[in-house]
């Protein structure tokens, strides 16, 4: 195959079409480094750059026409054509007229030197050309690395270069909600959806396309985890009335006689800690909260400190004079039996009912990804998994912890929300999700035992014992 130029020009436009067609250079020369555009690299789809010096266009205007010759089995394919006028030319611009005088070899040293023009003109128009460099639209794609390492981000191994694009073109977005939980799942939707684009990207949310889902543990301290949209929450939401919960405006003997009522027994005293699961249920149910778990001796203190300031204030709101007054709050302890009404037992309920729950669930999340049908799949849950901690690990504060969990649609009734827990597919039974048990690690009925499958033994006298 082939590819043979022809040329006529003209000062006058009026004149061209009657100028002969002359035929110029063959395309010989080959540019090893592609595209004569600036920064074009990796971007030609596969097309390769062809040059041609023009020697005999004298004129304005210009007209060209391409041959395109094949054998019957191989075909030139022409994707674009750029000719440049006025020619830079060296001999004209840098060299005394000495050089020009005679026509022959003032030819023969202008095409030497355009040689060395194409190369220099190259280099020179990268160099002027470096504002593209800077967009991500423009920019190659062995610059992207670079351009993140601008923010002091180094970007998932995962990541293709659309999606290194993207995150160029939105980063003040992306900077702004860092450390929040948009961010957090503007970040997973980057990195773990689909389609990766900036109209996707930033489009309101949908049951579809859904990736991620926060919640954040302070929020479940009273309502089950469930119902802020983790479906593995193992208890499910609960219908209690407001007026079945104790206050402390109602006096501690209320409580007594309700926990009396609860466990039959008459001469019971509510229990300020009980391992039992009984008294368990009756705090989430009375009290609204659960069950304070072991706390330091000193975060009671603490609680005091920050309310009253002053011991003396503590004092006279407990009612405390004389030998019965503290000098210090060193001397305060958290009580064994069930405080008087008043001050004493006001404290001692948003303790237990507020602060540990908020101690408990401060600064922990959990991060819960979709398992997709399996047919639509692309990643194995554990490559999910594993992207999805190390996005969530750049993105979250310093001073918090999560977790990584998948969810999936349980049909579990009063838990899974219509239209968004409610796919049919494997869900938690999908092989995908199944681990060997490590001690320590996994959870039972989240795992199985691993190794090879356990020996079948026969039936003595029906079955042989080894077949």
């Amino acid at each position: 195959a082939a590819v043979a130029v022809e040329s006529r020009a003209a000062d006058d436009e009026r004149e061209l079409s009657g100028a002969p067609w002359q035929p110029e250079p063959p395309l010989t020369y080959h540019r090893s480094d592609g595209s004569e555009l600036p920064f074009l690299e990796g971007r030609q789809g596969g097309h390769e750059t062809w040059e041609v010096l023009f020697q005999h266009a004298r004129g304005r205007f210009l007209e060209l026409r391409i041959v395109l010759s094949g054998s019957g089995r191989a075909t030139p394919s022409l994707h674009a054509l750029r000719a440049y006028y006025p020619r830079f030319s060296y001999l004209e611009r840098y060299l005394p007229d000495v050089y020009r005088e005679d026509p022959e070899s003032a030819s023969f040293l202008d095409r030497f030197l355009a040689n060395l023009e194409g190369i220099n003109t190259g280099v020179e128009d990268r160099i002027a050309a470096a504002q593209a460099l800077f967009d991500p639209r423009t920019a190659p794609a062995d610059t992207l690395d670079w351009l993140l390492g601008w923010f002091d981000f180094l970007a998932d191994p995962t990541w293709s270069e659309e999606r290194r694009r993207v995150f160029l073109r939105h980063a003040t977005e992306f900077f702004a909600l860092r450390g929040t939980v948009a961010g957090i799942r503007l970040a997973l939707r980057l990195a773990l959806d689909d389609a990766c684009d900036s109209e996707s990207l930033f489009a309101a949310e949908t049951v579809p396309n859904r990736t991620s889902r926060i919640v954040e543990r302070y929020r479940a301290r009273q309502t089950p985890a469930v119902a802020l949209g983790d479906p593995t929450e193992l208890t499910g939401p609960r219908a209690v009335a407001v007026t079945q919960r104790w206050d402390p405006a109602q006096g501690r003997d209320v409580l007594v006689a309700r926990w009396r009522a609860f466990t039959g027994d008459p001469q019971a005293d509510f229990p300020l800690a009980d391992p039992s699961e009984r008294w368990r249920a009756f705090v989430r149910d009375v009290l609204g909260t659960d069950p304070p778990s072991p706390f330091e001796p000193s975060q009671w203190m603490s609680f005091l400190v920050t309310r009253y300031g002053r011991i003396e204030e503590l004092d006279a709101d407990y009612g405390l004079v004389g030998a019965q007054a503290h000098e210090s709050f060193d001397e305060l302890a958290y009580p064994r039996t069930l405080p008087p009404d008043g001050a004493a037992l006001r404290d001692w309920y948003q303790f237990v009912a507020f602060v540990l729950p908020a101690r408990r669930a401060a600064h922990r999340f959990t991060v819960l990804l979709p398992v997709p049908p399996a047919d639509a799949e692309d990643r194995s849950p554990d490559e999910r998994r594993a992207i999805a901690l190390r996005v969530v690990e750049l993105q979250k504060p310093a001073h918090t912890t999560f977790d990584v969990r998948f969810f999936w649609a349980a049909f579990r009734l009063g838990e899974a929300r219509l239209g968004e827990d409610t796919l049919l597919d494997l869900g938690s039974r999908d092989p995908r999700l199944r681990q060997p048990l490590v001690l320590g690690r996994e959870h039972a009925g989240e795992s199985y035992l691993g190794g090879g499958p356990a020996p079948t033994a026969g039936h003595v006298g029906r079955d042989p014992l080894n077949r």
